[in-house]
């Protein structure tokens, strides 16, 4: 019997007005139920930016799957309408009263027995045989080389595996000298450090040293130097007085001032004077010295002498004191100013006499 399907109306076996709907008010002939809502078009196709001025092509509305049932229904023989079937319909019934449990004598009725565990007899070990040669070799082409052979190496499924890239050009150059800066830093903080020291420790103790090896310093005056003899009598001690009245006065800022009168066996005379005190400058304070003494004994010929010893000044000239030709010798260091006359002597005599009377009248302490 054919059923009845949904798209169809009612059957001519139940009337209209018995239970049924009228076909006016039919939902086949009924206008669809408002919603409140009027209905979204699908959106457009997104275009790319360079597709902006080309013209939109608008794409059909898909096809109500629905218009491609059939139009008279399924067909009798679909599955999908086909009236089920008993698989047991034409079987045989059960015999009436015969049991349905298994008889005993069924093989695996009762509790299964244990069978015996069959173990494998030992195999011994295959008797030891030789190996089997090779085959002759079959006349023919040489065998491929190896290492001649192309190497198929796995194909790389990650990421290749790179190094860091390897600088070149202005790059390479700036790292080159970078690291050449680096090197260099550790050696330059070196020296520079040293030349601080330098600087700071050695400047000092080479211009100091002088100063206290001649400051302060002491002046006494000895009984003899070489040949000469220390003279006391009158006329010395007035020449003393008079000298050291004139270096007080020339030079308020002394410590001391010293004056001496020798002579020797020949009538060679030596007059020595001078002053003891901190001298900050003592070339510039012999200059000075020497510039104040020229006009007194009329110098000339001024030479400078070397002493040997740093911060001491030695200087010589000729001139004339009382009538007599002398020479007049003038050192300065950094704490003693002295002055000394010599007769019938030469310059350069006169020269190594002070250097002997100055290291014997003046003391360190």
């Amino acid at each position: 019997m054919r059923q009845p399907q949904p798209d169809e109306g009612p059957t001519t076996d139940q009337p209209a007005g018995a239970g049924g709907s009228d076909p006016a008010t039919s939902p086949a002939t009924s206008p669809a139920p408002w919603r409140g809502s009027a209905a979204v078009p699908p959106p457009r196709p997104r275009q790319r930016w360079w597709q902006r001025g080309a013209p939109r092509t608008e794409q059909p509305p898909p096809r109500d799957p629905t218009l491609q049932l059939p139009p008279d229904g399924f067909a009798e023989d679909d599955p999908a309408t086909r009236t089920p079937v008993d698989p047991w319909a034409a079987a045989a019934p059960w015999p009436a009263g015969q049991s349905t449990d298994p008889p005993d004598e069924w093989p695996g009725a009762g509790p299964p027995t244990p069978e015996p565990m069959a173990f494998p007899p030992p195999v011994s070990p295959p008797a030891p045989t030789s190996p089997p040669h090779p085959p002759p070799p079959v006349a023919g082409p040489h065998p491929p080389n190896p290492s001649r052979l192309p190497v198929t190496r796995p194909p790389v499924t990650g990421p290749p595996v790179t190094g860091p890239p390897v600088p070149t050009g202005k790059s390479a150059r700036r790292q080159r000298r970078q690291q050449r800066r680096r090197w260099r830093w550790p050696w330059k903080t070196t020296l520079f450090t040293l030349l601080t020291v330098a600087c700071c420790c050695g400047c000092p103790a080479y211009y100091g040293k002088p100063l206290w090896d001649q400051y302060p310093a002491n002046a006494t005056l000895p009984g003899q130097v070489a040949d000469l003899r220390l003279s006391d009598d009158g006329s010395s001690q007035e020449t003393v007085a008079r000298l050291e009245g004139e270096m007080r006065t020339a030079h308020l800022l002394a410590e001391d001032t010293f004056a001496g009168v020798y002579r020797d066996g020949n009538g060679k005379l030596v007059v020595l004077y001078g002053i003891t005190g901190f001298r900050m400058t003592p070339g510039s304070d012999l200059d000075s010295e020497v510039g104040r003494i020229s006009d007194a004994y009329q110098m000339d010929a001024v030479e400078t002498f070397e002493t040997g010893a740093r911060g001491t000044h030695l200087s010589c000239g000729t001139g004339v004191s009382d009538g007599d030709d002398v020479v007049v010798c003038a050192w300065a260091d950094h704490g003693s100013l002295g002055t000394a006359l010599f007769t019938r002597r030469s310059v350069e005599e006169s020269a190594t006499l002070t250097g002997q009377l100055r290291a014997q009248v003046i003391s360190r302490e």
